[in-house]
């Protein structure tokens, strides 16, 4: 079938044949029903816990009648648990009976076998329980049929479960807390869901591109890899959102989807003008000293993105050779990423700081001393992730803010409203510190401002942001 042309002012308009538009209808459809589902909320859901426990340091109790009192502060259903034993001979035949139960009323039992627990590390049991803010419930472990009874570990003082409130062994009250964590799913807010929407119609659109082109590529698919292997920024591209795809899919760190869609981003914005971008690197770097300094600084981006959660934390992790390959596969996709970063610092700083004479107009010193500014603070936010918090925090930003009403601390209640509309678009930290970034720029840009209107040297002060 011969692609039909339609001829205007001496240019030619390529239009789709009917197969054509019949497969782009059915990617546009499957396209459109997969967004309706994602406004309707069906899209994978974060799972997190309360807190992160290290077991390092934990004692063992002998696992016969022990149970946990908690409290779910803020949440309507709890996904799932994860406990933590140790003891259990190899080739056990034995069960641990886990059961959750509220004011002598059981809601769930379950017999879990020993062969699907390994010692000292955290068995994640799926519950989806219903459960009630603010009211007490009751988890209790006890092994069964087995020769040699195993141990519960047991954690103390701050590393213990927010949700924990007294923890019991054989009808005896424990000066610590039963190694168990609370997980739930976050559910989708706004942002996620418009992430998520920016993922589908980025697909549906290299799908046109693969469509317009088909009849190139398979007449001459050598030509056609000819000249993406003569392009050097098309092998970059597609390099770039490749190991993207890996570093964001690998299973070994978990990231949020407004963070894919960044990454994404991240991938294309480097890979293009590689090339030139490449070649002021290379004068950059004239000697081994600087080359060596490169290379530590790919190391440091790929560490800091990834390695820190691979290969360090937490401290009990045991370096594996898939871990290791995803560190490598991250360093390699920082190459463009390190060098666009250097490109645009080097002509940033040429610009403002050797033309002295420049005079910028108010919004133009305005974006550049946020883009100063906000720039190095989200590398921060990213390098830092997921930073330091405390209880009060998770009173705040958990508790208090996803129930107003009957608030049981002493926290501001304004100050607990504001988050409410602020998690409203984006149930995240990051959603918090943003705003906090925003006010914070907007402070320093309105100081910058009057120091300017006050005679200083505009290069001066854009130096201050940088």
């Amino acid at each position: 079938m011969k692609m039909v042309k339609i001829y205007s002012e001496g240019r030619t308009v390529k239009l789709f044949p009917k197969w054509k538009k019949i497969v782009f209808t059915v990617f546009a459809a499957f396209t459109f029903i997969r967004i309706v589902y994602i406004l309707n909320g069906e899209i994978e859901k974060e799972y997190y816990t309360s807190k992160d426990i290290i077991l390092d340091d934990a004692r063992e109790i002998p696992c016969r009648n022990v149970s946990q009192t908690f409290l779910l502060n803020g949440e309507k259903r709890l996904n799932s648990i994860e406990f933590a034993m140790n003891g259990i001979p190899e080739e056990e035949s034995g069960t641990i009976v886990l059961t959750i139960q509220a004011e002598d009323a059981f809601l769930y039992q379950a017999k879990i076998s020993a062969e699907n627990i390994i010692n000292c590390k955290w068995k994640k049991v799926y519950i989806n329980l219903p459960a009630v803010p603010g009211k007490e419930y009751k988890i209790s472990f006890d092994a069964r049929d087995f020769t040699q009874i195993p141990t519960m570990l047991l954690t103390e003082g701050d590393n213990v479960s927010l949700e924990a409130v007294v923890s019991y062994a054989a009808g005896k009250q424990l000066d610590g807390q039963a190694a168990v964590k609370f997980g739930y799913m976050r559910e989708p807010v706004i942002f996620d869901k418009l992430m998520n929407i920016a993922v589908c119609l980025i697909w549906l659109f290299i799908a046109a591109i693969f469509l317009y082109y088909f009849e190139s590529i398979c007449k001459s698919p050598g030509k056609v890899v000819g000249d993406i292997g003569r392009n050097t920024e098309v092998i970059v591209f597609i390099s770039e959102l490749f190991l993207c795809q890996i570093l964001l899919y690998s299973g070994r760190i978990e990231f949020q989807e407004p963070t894919k869609v960044i990454f994404y981003i991240i991938s294309i914005c480097s890979a293009w003008k590689w090339r030139e971008k490449r070649a002021e690197i290379r004068k950059l770097t004239n000697t081994y000293g600087k080359k060596t300094g490169l290379v530590l600084l790919y190391l440091f981006g790929s560490f800091s993105l990834a390695g820190q959660r691979i290969l360090v934390y937490p401290l009990n992790l045991e370096i594996t050779p898939d871990g290791l390959f995803v560190f490598i596969i991250t360093a390699i996709w920082f190459v463009p990423v390190m060098d666009t970063i250097i490109y645009l610092y080097r002509h940033l700083s040429k610009r403002l700081l050797t033309k002295t004479d420049i005079k910028y107009s108010n919004f133009k010193f305005v974006f550049i001393c946020a883009i100063f500014l906000l720039l190095p603070a989200g590398f921060n936010l990213y390098a830092n992730n997921p930073g330091i918090s405390s209880s009060d925090t998770l009173t705040c930003m958990v508790t208090n803010a996803h129930h107003l009403r009957g608030m049981f601390d002493w926290h501001p209640a304004f100050y607990c409203m504001v988050l409410r509309v602020i998690l409203s678009f984006w149930d995240s930290t990051y959603a918090v510190i943003l705003v906090q970034y925003f006010f914070w720029c907007y402070v320093v840009i309105e100081g910058l401002l009057y120091l300017r209107e006050k005679g200083l040297n505009q290069i001066f002060l854009l130096t201050i942001a940088f």
